[in-house]
């Protein structure tokens, strides 16, 4: 059940609801309380399935993400994005797959941020946590990381799945995912803590092994704009670790807790040499691997007086691997990590020889389908030519002396026509056509004996010429009720010429011969969409598909090779609302359930069930449009003050299951008061609604006069003018309404204003299930200035003057559309 944060109102004011805090620029998520994400810079194409959601959406700069939302990263892309509430930044390149699996802020005021990787690589700048109930936690299917704040990179092997970890400040505890939260970190359950210049590679199934940062393999494993980030924060980087540096020369931090397995060296000036070596490799690293630009390093050196030890190019040594690890274990890990790839490139190797081999095996079947296919034309060519040059004898046969001579004269007359034009056509130069003489048909002759015709009969009509027909489809994979497009090409075998317009073709299945559409030619050409009731009926599965050409007076039918398709069963969504948040005991409410395809556009067919908990309550068989209501009678709750309604639909063969939730909270008492909802409606980055909906002002709750007062930051500034209206029009008429807005500057603050808005109506209008009453338009005109938004008073009055009960209530999940 969605959190609802709730206050009972009498009388006539209202003080101080709640208050929404805008971010400090654009597109910013309006909410006081709640743990969220920043897109501070987006390039290129990035993507977001908002948790819950089922469609992907383009990431645009000041986008807000929440726990469960799911970010795509596509090639040449990259998305930073910042924590709110802290300086935390985490930076995404390009092909990078995860979810914000942790947004959370707990009463106390503790933040949990867990990010969820599935490939690609990140870069995070994490702030110090100094709540002991925060955490920052970055979880791979090999690994878990847990930070106090630090700075480091995880990058995940797309060949290998390997994810490696490499530390540039402060430490960062790995343990493999299958550590019970909270349990210590210890080299015998696979947990280590890593230092800067320090870096981890995990394989699955086995434990974490350590080694020192290789910075040619690391720089190149990491697309720009990580590299970018990292340099950066190089100022960040070198000032903490100098810090650290200093905490151990003190005694406050002990090296050798690390958990590695081995006692951290001694030896602070090579662990000082290492530091100095990371940052002055990453340097020369990111130019010789053409990641930056030597002037951008100088202008990141001549602004950070933290690195003025450090040069735009100096050679320096490989990290000593010795300092802080134990030498024969990272040999050994180094020597398993090495066999885990090597493996890794075989299969990848035999796969990719597999995959030759299949396109060399369809390349040759394909070879002989086309040779095959060629034999039966060359076979039909030849046979088509014998029967023309047996119906020719035949009909000749029918004809005197004089016609014979006659024919024959028409028919070398038009080879010699031929003839001339070929030739005009290799030699590219255009002459008059010939035009044959005319020819005077000869009378027709009685038939003597054995000239096969009936007396008085002319010669018999030439037969019909045989037709070749192809066709194609727009897809070759639908889902069941999706429309798609089917099109053919038909032509006369002999001559390669179009059949005559107008001539039918059918599509249709192979099998079942279900007729799916019809065409007529155009040029040879035709083409019909396949209706979403007609591609619902195909089952699932493998189908074939092919077109038959209609015979007419002066062509043969002919049938197409089918073309396979694939029907997949479609999936679909089921909403499920009622018309309040909030019931009497004893109220009857109806559940309206929706169930709609995905991709298809047939509505669903078959049965809801709707459960109370676990109680199955009924089952009702869907309307035509894909819906079905259910009155179910409210009765005392038996634990807390809320029922869980799951609707569930049980799908078929080609539709699949889905399930909703709606949770209705229950009250025992005679009668229920007015609810007032207030929620933000955005429109673009810089503009949104301030929308309050009611729900159940009717009866003697209707309502005549309102007044609303908000308290806002300069940074915003409400819509005014004379022809702005602000109350729903289709719940008054506007010759009954008068509406008077007053803007106010702040008595004890000098950075808000206030909007008070009075309505007054000489006929009420009843509200029920949340219908909207008022919209206020704001747009954000300084990001830099104040931007919250308070209501300061909400009051609603009956015919008679008496004040209405309200109930409050902010919908933490609407805040953020």
């Amino acid at each position: 059940m969605k959190a609802l944060k709730q206050l009972a109102l009498s009388g006539l004011s209202l003080l101080m609801i709640f208050t929404i805090m805008l971010g400090h620029f654009a597109g910013t998520a309006f909410g006081a309380s709640g743990h969220y994400a920043l897109a501070k810079d987006v390039v290129g194409a990035v993507y977001v399935k908002k948790a819950g959601g089922s469609k992907e959406i383009r990431v645009y700069q000041g986008m807000t993400f929440h726990e469960g939302d799911r970010i795509r990263v596509e090639g040449g892309a990259s998305l930073t994005l910042n924590v709110a509430g802290r300086e935390d930044e985490i930076t995404l390149g390009e092909h990078w797959n995860g979810t914000l699996s942790k947004l959370r802020v707990s009463d106390a005021g503790d933040m949990e941020t867990a990010i969820h990787t599935w490939s690609g690589s990140m870069f995070n700048s994490v702030q110090t946590l100094d709540r002991e109930g925060s955490s920052y936690q970055v979880e791979t299917p090999t690994s878990d990381m847990n930070v106090r704040g630090t700075n480091f990179t995880v990058f995940i092997d797309p060949i290998t799945g390997i994810s490696n970890v490499a530390v540039l400040s402060g430490r960062v505890a790995v343990t493999p995912p299958s550590r019970a939260p909270g349990s210590p970190i210890t080299p015998d359950l696979g947990g280590i803590v890593l230092y800067p210049a320090q870096q981890v590679e995990q394989m699955a199934s086995s434990l974490p092994g350590y080694t020192p940062v290789d910075l040619g393999l690391y720089m190149s494993s990491v697309p720009s704009k990580v590299v970018e980030e990292i340099l950066a924060s190089l100022s960040k980087i070198q000032e903490e670790n100098r810090q650290m540096l200093e905490s151990i020369t003190e005694g406050a931090q002990n090296p050798s807790d690390v958990g590695n397995g081995t006692d951290f060296d001694p030896d602070l000036e090579r662990f000082r040499d290492n530091l100095d070596r990371l940052i002055q490799g990453i340097i020369n690293n990111a130019q010789d691997l053409g990641k930056v630009s030597q002037q951008q390093i100088e202008d990141i050196l001549r602004n950070s007086s933290s690195l003025s030890d450090f040069e735009v190019y100096r050679p320096v040594p490989p990290i000593d691997p010795s300092v802080g690890l134990d030498s024969d274990r990272v040999a050994e890990r180094q020597r398993q990590l090495d066999e885990v790839k090597a493996r890794q490139q075989e299969k990848a190797a035999a796969q990719e020889s597999l995959r030759e081999q299949q396109i060399a095996q369809q390349q040759q079947i394909l070879e002989q389908i086309k040779q095959k296919q060629e034999e039966i034309n060359r076979r039909n060519q030849e046979a088509q030519e014998q029967k023309a040059k047996e119906a020719q004898e035949k009909y000749l046969a029918t004809l005197s002396e004089q016609q014979r001579a006659s024919l024959e004269q028409r028919v070398q007359q038009a080879e010699q026509q031929k003839r001339q034009q070929e030739e005009r056509v290799s030699r590219q130069t255009p002459t008059p056509p010939v035009s044959p003489p005319p020819v005077t048909p000869a009378p027709s002759a009685p038939a003597g004996p054995g000239s096969g015709g009936a007396p008085g009969q002319g010669p018999s009509v030439p037969p019909p010429l045989a037709t070749s027909t192809t066709m194609d489809v727009d897809t070759y994979e639908i889902y069941a009720g999706q429309s798609f497009v089917v099109s053919a090409h038909a032509v006369i075998t002999s001559t390669n010429m179009p059949v005559p317009d107008g001539t039918n073709i059918v599509f249709q299945d192979r099998s079942s011969k279900q007729v799916l559409a019809t065409a007529t030619t155009m040029n040879g050409e035709a083409s019909a969409v396949i209706t979403p009731e007609q591609s619902f009926t195909l089952n699932v599965g493998a189908r074939q598909i092919e077109a038959v050409t209609a015979a007419t007076s002066r062509t043969q039918s002919n049938t197409s090779f089918p073309v396979a398709i694939t029907v997949m069963q479609d999936e679909t969504t089921l909403d499920i609302s009622a018309p309040h948040r909030v019931a009497l005991v004893g109220e009857t409410i109806p559940f309206t359930v929706q169930v709609s395809p995905k991709h298809g556009q047939v509505p669903a067919v078959g049965t809801v069930t709707l459960y109370e908990g676990d109680r199955e309550l009924e089952v009702k068989e869907l309307n035509a449009d894909g819906s079905v209501v259910f009155h179910v009678l409210i009765e005392e709750p038996i634990s807390d003050f809320t029922h869980k309604y799951t609707a569930v639909f049980e799908g078929t063969e080609k539709q699949a299951g889905s399930e909703g939730v709606k949770v209705i909270e229950v009250s025992s008492f005679h009668e229920l008061p007015g609810y007032a909802y207030f929620f933000i409606e955005q429109v673009s980055p810089t503009q949104f609604n301030a929308v309050i909906a009611l729900d159940r002002f009717t009866g003697d709750s209707e309502f005549y006069r309102a007044e609303l007062e908000f308290e806002y930051g300069r940074g915003l500034k409400p819509l005014i003018g004379d022809n702005v209206r602000y109350y729903n029009p289709h719940k008054f008429d506007p010759a009954t309404v008068t509406e008077s807005v007053y803007i106010h500057e702040g008595m004890y603050y000098q950075d808000v204003d206030f909007m008070e808005y009075i309505f007054e109506a000489s006929q009420g209008a009843a509200f029920h299930a949340e219908d909207r009453f008022v919209i206020i338009p704001f747009t954000i005109v300084d990001p830099s200035a104040s931007t919250i938004l308070n209501i300061f008073r909400l009051s609603f009055f009956k015919q008679n003057g008496y004040g209405i009960e309200v109930m409050l209530t902010n919908e933490e999940d609407e805040l953020n559309p």
